[in-house]
Order: C-alpha cells, then sequence, then structure tokens
C-alpha cells in the first residue's frame, strides 16, 4: 500500500513540474516580442527550388527525392 502511494505522489509530482515548466516556456515566448524597430520575418531559403525537369535524371547528375 505505501509503494503504491508514494508511487502515485512521485508521477503527480513529475506531471505538476511538466505542466509547471510548459506554462512558463510558453508565458517566456509570447513575452519575447519584436521591438517597434523590428519586423517579425520568417526566414526565406537562400535560392528558390528549381522546377523539376521532365526529362528524368542523367547518369552524371544524382537523383533527388524531395517530401514536403
Amino acid at each position: 500500500m505505501m509503494g503504491k502511494r508514494l508511487r502515485l505522489t512521485t508521477l503527480v509530482s513529475i506531471a505538476v513540474v511538466a505542466l509547471s515548466g510548459t506554462i512558463l516556456y510558453v508565458r517566456y515566448n509570447d513575452s519575447v516580442k519584436p521591438t517597434e524597430g523590428q519586423q517579425a520575418t520568417a526566414q526565406e531559403p537562400a535560392q528558390p527550388p528549381t522546377p523539376l525537369s521532365t526529362s528524368g535524371p542523367s547518369k552524371n547528375q544524382p537523383l533527388t527525392i524531395v517530401f514536403g
């Protein structure tokens, strides 16, 4: 009986710590906002993706498969 109570107490304590950490993390990320002079910009790729060739890969070029 005492072992089950200790195990339950431990699990509840871990859950409380995890929940508290999650709340603090979310609050911190919400509070970090760009100032008036800064703008939030999405990172763009250095080069736009090239269109796929309909002729297929040649023997000199490796085959590239992209998922996304």
